[in-house]
This record gives C-alpha cells, structure tokens and sequence, in this order.
C-alpha cells in the first residue's frame, strides 16, 4: 500500500477525533462499579485491568460529576493518572482485547454518537491503543455492516475477534464476527440472522 493511502487513512482518523477531548491527569475520584451493561439501560461505569508486555495498569470509565460526559482513564496499578480521553456523548460498553495482533492490548469503546459522515445518533464503536502510556485512535468506525446494537469481544482459534448485534432492515437481528484486517475491522461472517433480540443477546454472551 502506497505512502499516499496510508496518510489518507490517519487524515480520517483523526478527523473523526473532533468529539472527543484530551486532558491533563486529573485527581477528583469517582466510585467505579463492574456492572454489565444491558442493551436498553445505558450508562455504566466499569473497570478493566491490563497486564501485557506493554502496559501494566487499568482503564477506567467514570461518568463526570461536573457536566454530561464521560472519562475514559489509564491509570497506574496504583491508581496513578497517565492520560484521559472526556466523551460528550453516552458510553454503552467497554472491553478489551489484542484485536490487531500485534501482542499488545486494545481498549474497545461503545459510543452512541452522529459521526461527521453519518449525522443520525447510532451506535458506534472505536478502538483505542495504549501508545507510551497515552490512549491513542486505532480505529474510529463510523458503522459495521448493518446497524450496531451491542458487542463483545470473543476468541476464535485463540485470536481475539469482535462478536456484535445487529439489527436487519426486518427488524430482526444479526450476530456478526468481526476480524481485523490491515486497517480496521473487517467481517468474517454472521454466525446466526433473523433472530429475535433476546436470543441475540444470549449468544453474544455465550463466548
């Protein structure tokens, strides 16, 4: 792939990065729950830690006390702020997994946003690297292949795969496995279709 396509692809990126604001470490402290989101209950809080050979800490998601937004935060084992990224939009999910292969792992978000692209509210999902101690873009997707309801992140022949719901245009739902492929995700294939929300949700928590 020429030089020319692949600045082509950080131009992208980083435009679609308008909506969401780097900060500074910050101290003010906010109790951190693990509940499991549900498709119709949307803020959560969530913690997840992360032990690889490059990053040993955990990423938070704090809903702010001051307005209406989110932080997503890499801290220290010790609770030590590294960097922070403030979402003005709601947050339905967050995961983790290695979902470019590269040994290291990725922080997945479920955002409910427009997109400069696509100006309906819909559910979005980005991929956030750990970059010297920093959360950085990897992937901003504006949509899957069909309207995303949920995600989670599964492993298939022990390599970490994004499993979603999406809805159809009968107003039946989807499973998809999404892998990754070069630069963004990339469908493998829908492992069930026509299927009630309620099923779908059972197999996307069977992983």
């Amino acid at each position: 792939m020429s030089k020319y396509l692949y600045l082509f692809f950080i131009a992208i990126s980083f435009l679609c990065i308008s909506d969401v604001y780097y900060t500074a470490a910050m101290t003010d402290s906010i109790d951190i729950s693990d509940k499991k989101t549900v498709i119709n209950n949307i803020p959560y809080e969530k913690e997840i830690v992360i032990n690889d050979h490059n990053f040993n800490g955990k990423v938070t998601l704090t809903r702010m006390k001051t307005y209406r937004a989110f932080r997503l935060e890499l801290k220290t084992m010790q609770d030590s702020s590294l960097s922070s990224l403030m979402y003005k939009y709601d947050i339905y999910r967050l995961e983790k997994g290695d979902i470019n292969g590269d040994g290291s792992i990725d922080v997945l978000i479920g955002i409910i946003k427009p997109a400069r692209f696509d100006p309906v509210v819909r559910r979005r999902l980005f991929i956030l690297q750990i970059d010297q101690n920093t959360l950085r873009p990897l992937w901003l997707g504006t949509k899957m292949c069909r309207e995303l309801v949920d995600f989670t992140v599964c492993k298939v022949h022990k390599l970490d795969q994004i499993k979603t719901i999406e809805k159809e245009s009968n107003g039946l739902f989807c499973i998809g496995l999404y892998s990754w492929s070069q630069f963004g995700l990339s469908l493998i294939k829908y492992l069930k279709s026509n299927i009630t929300l309620v099923n779908a949700e059972e197999e996307l928590n069977h992983v």
